[in-house]
């Protein structure tokens, strides 16, 4: 269950709507359809509606509410020294008040989540200090409607070191229209100009939610959707992308029946590649996954210490693997991840 609604700048047309869905049947019915060549990125399909105030797999967090935990530590170590230290604080709810992410020195990160009488989260503030002292804020409010659907999504940046530069929150997305049974969200900035007004967008992208889940976004020539089927014993989630009446699907995602992900594959480069790939245990423990970015070289495996009567992480160990650019041996590094619970806050 996630922490607040998983629910985007003028009117997106009811024919691309309805361009969309004929797209879908045709991709569906008679695929293949024709492939479009991706060559700078993988394809990424992220929802702007959701934030995560939890920060820990579904088994930990199950842990964290049973058991009152007020703090988790993790404790990131390479070798013998201490790279990354990581502090949450959880309220009653068992969702994140605050988080202190420090790399060791005076340098550090500070996360404050605000909640309304509803437990929805309707703030989340970024403070960024640097040894010099703070250096920038990022600012992200939720504002929502009489249904409990998202309204409005503001964000806003403030530096120390440019007193002329006030924090000013601009709207991003804003709720546009409903059609059918889906909402439409517009992308509204948050680019300004010297007078402060928002710059038009001649492309505008806008957002479809249907039951509070994002389906389709994108403009009216480039956009993708997402189509959720239920195979029995897992989910599978597939996304497609399309380029006025080309379709292509671009990555498939499969979870177990508490939608936890168990294989994530993306179209890379003309070929599919494996992004993820996790393993689970008789009681859905994850024990490991494997992840690999085709575009660094970089692939990981972490492997999980719990403890079997509760199912909470005690401890990750994750050897990471650099492709060696010039032809030689690839390097190999070892970072150690420990958690520590505590029903008291430091």
């Amino acid at each position: 269950m996630k922490t607040h609604n998983e629910n985007y700048n003028s009117a997106l047309s009811l024919g691309m709507l309805q361009k969309q869905l004929r797209l879908l049947f045709i991709f569906v019915i008679c695929s293949p359809m024709v492939a479009l060549s991706q060559d700078a990125v993988v394809f990424v399909y992220d929802n702007p509606f959701y934030e995560d105030c939890r920060l820990v797999d579904i088994h930990t967090h199950a842990y964290i509410k049973a058991s009152g935990t007020r703090y988790l530590e993790k404790m990131v170590k390479s070798g013998n020294s201490t790279t990354r230290i990581v502090a949450y604080y959880y309220n009653d709810r068992a969702t994140l008040d605050s988080v202190i992410d420090s790399d060791g020195s005076d340098s550090y990160k500070l996360t404050i989540y605000t909640y309304d009488s509803l437990s929805r989260l309707i703030a989340k503030i970024d403070s960024f200090k640097t040894n010099s002292g703070w250096d920038s804020v990022y600012h992200k409010t939720w504002t929502y409607r009489i249904n409990g659907n998202v309204d409005r999504i503001d964000e806003g940046w403030s530096y120390f070191d440019q007193p002329y530069q006030r924090l000013t929150l601009l709207p991003t997305i804003v709720y546009d229209t409903l059609i059918g049974d889906m909402a439409r969200y517009k992308r509204v900035g948050p680019l300004v100009g010297l007078d402060g007004s928002p710059f038009p967008d001649p492309n505008p992208s806008y957002l479809w939610l249907r039951d509070g889940k994002l389906v389709l976004k994108g403009t009216e020539t480039v956009y993708s959707s997402m189509t959720i089927s239920d195979l029995g014993e897992e989910q599978e989630i597939r996304y497609n992308l399309y380029r006025g009446d080309s379709a292509t699907l671009m990555r498939i995602s499969r979870y177990d029946l508490n939608w936890q992900l168990k294989a994530s594959k993306v179209y890379y480069k003309e070929e599919w590649v494996l992004l993820e790939d996790h393993r689970y245990d008789r009681n859905g423990y994850e024990l490991m996954n494997t992840k690999s970015d085709p575009i660094s070289g970089i692939k990981s495996t972490t492997t999980f210490i719990r403890d079997q009567t509760n199912g909470k992480i005690e401890r990750e160990l994750s050897p990471v693997t650099y492709d060696s650019k010039g032809g030689g041996p690839p390097r190999i590094t070892v970072a150690e991840v420990t958690y520590t619970y505590s029903a008291e806050t430091k």
